[in-house]
């Protein structure tokens, strides 16, 4: 933390990322600059503890941002509204919609959380360190911060950006890896995730499953990916594209789907639970 004046000739107080930072920095990836309009562009990278650094443009425009941790239908969301002159970070999608606090009471998790930007800029300069369960953004070199929890699955490692009513420009758009402190330094993969520990189903149901290898800055290509199911009776795998698979429940039981990577040898198991599909006079009793 440090003092410094801002552009009204005014002492604030700002924070940037700690230097010890420095340490468990890895592969770094420069961007070339691009513009973003209409379509959400995703960008070329895929990962999950990173520091993403970038000053981005504009002219005439309703909202921008970034969705990270972006991926089947999760996310947080960092950017700018210009219309409101706001800068934000909006959990609402980012995998929890309430959760209970210290007494026992529900709160609010899912929310969007806003402090005042002068938009008329035309410009903006974003520090954002991501990890597998949190998300801080400094803006204006740490002039204005947000620290956020998030509770996303490992495979949600995507990275979009967007811009509404008008155009971005993304300069100096640069992402840094960041090692995981709590576990070894190896040189490979060293564990297989997945995006759920545990799946339930019904007779006839389906739901996708999917896999990573980590850490997310090895450059090895994947080896061959297998899934199997314990109890085909139960749950039977009807297809597989490489690290997902479409996985259904036959009949009511429980069992295991497998999933492994033949190369480096790491596995993971997904814990399968299939339950009765509810006749008719079930679920008009659920309806009322």
């Amino acid at each position: 933390m440090s003092l410094k004046t801002n552009d009204q000739n005014q002492l604030r107080l700002v924070q940037q990322p700690i230097s010890e930072l420095d340490i468990i920095k890895s592969k770094r990836r420069l961007f070339k600059e691009f513009v973003v309009e209409q379509k959400p562009l995703a960008l070329d990278f895929n990962g999950t503890n990173y520091m993403l650094e970038a000053t981005i443009l504009w002219e005439d425009l309703r909202e921008f941002g970034l969705r990270l941790r972006h991926g089947d239908g999760v996310e947080t969301l960092v950017g700018v509204d210009v219309e409101y002159d706001k800068v934000f970070v909006d959990r609402t999608n980012a995998g929890m919609k309430t959760i209970i606090d210290r007494n026992g009471v529900a709160f609010p998790f899912g929310q969007r959380y806003e402090t005042n930007y002068d938009a008329s800029k035309g410009s903006i300069e974003l520090c954002v360190l991501v990890d597998e369960s949190s998300i801080e953004v400094f803006v204006q070199k740490g002039l204005k911060v947000f620290t956020s929890l998030i509770y996303t699955e490992p495979t949600n490692d995507g990275i979009e950006w967007y811009a509404e009513d008008g155009a971005i420009i993304v300069q100096d758009l640069m992402i840094t890896y960041l090692k995981n402190t709590w576990r070894d330094k190896s040189l490979g993969y060293d564990r297989l995730v997945t995006n759920v520990e545990r799946v339930t189903l019904q007779e006839g149901e389906t739901t996708q499953l999917l896999t990573e290898l980590k850490p997310d800055e090895v450059e090895s290509q994947y080896g061959q990916i297998q899934w199997e199911s314990s109890n085909k009776d139960i749950a039977t795998i009807q297809q597989t594209n490489g690290r997902e698979c479409l996985l259904e429940g036959v009949k009511e039981g429980e069992g295991m789907v497998s999933v492994k990577e033949l190369c480096s040898g790491l596995s993971k198991n997904i814990n399968v639970t299939v339950h009765l599909k509810p006749t008719l006079a079930e679920r008009i009793k659920q309806w009322f």
